[in-house]
């Protein structure tokens, strides 16, 4: 039980770490070709 949860966890964070980069790298190229 504990393993599925954490494996959940370490996804989510995972995700968001994703999520944030891809974001920042929009907006660096938005505001190098914008």
């Amino acid at each position: 039980m504990m393993t599925t949860v954490l494996k959940w966890l370490v996804l989510l964070v995972l995700a968001a770490i994703v999520g944030t980069f891809s974001v920042i790298l929009l907006k660096g190229l938005l505001t190098m070709f914008g």
